[in-house]
């Protein structure tokens, strides 16, 4: 017999009452059975990843919010297309490059009416929500049978 069954037989034994009779087993059932599910490893990974699925849904959603983008630049340089060019021969040395202001501004809003990528991420996440949703399900109830097993 497992170390576990030993257990499990001792709390049992340890509810009978003094005229050998069992004590609220239900109630003695349910507390053991909150107590070894908050213990569980199983049913803690499985609960982890039931909420970063939560979470992931909630992620693809965001990705329809629109998105600002806002650009703006200024560079200023100097023109030497006139003084290098050949053009002006000897007179090059007399003339200064000019300065030019080069200044570039962008606003952009993307407002996304359909992304096929966005939906297809949005049905993925649900997908897997549900999957580990029934895989937390599962734990719990792989364990709840163990127990009655025991019991």
């Amino acid at each position: 017999m497992p170390k576990s069954a030993w257990l499990l037989f001792l709390a049992v034994g340890a509810v009978v009452s003094a005229n050998g009779a069992f004590a609220d087993v239900d109630q003695f059932y349910q507390q053991l059975r909150s107590k070894t599910i908050d213990a569980s490893p199983e049913v803690r990974i499985a609960r982890a990843h039931a909420d970063q699925s939560s979470a992931h849904l909630y992620t693809a959603w965001a990705r329809w919010a629109p998105r600002v983008d806002l650009q703006l630049s200024n560079s200023l340089s100097r023109d030497y297309s006139f003084a290098t060019g050949g053009a002006l021969g000897s007179f090059a040395n007399l003339i200064s490059p000019s300065t030019i202001h080069l200044y570039k501004w962008s606003f952009n809003l993307s407002f996304p009416i359909y992304r096929r990528a966005v939906q297809l991420g949005v049905s993925q996440a649900g997908i897997e929500r549900e999957v580990y949703a029934n895989l937390l399900h599962s734990r719990t109830s792989e364990l709840d049978w163990r127990l009655r097993n025991y019991v």
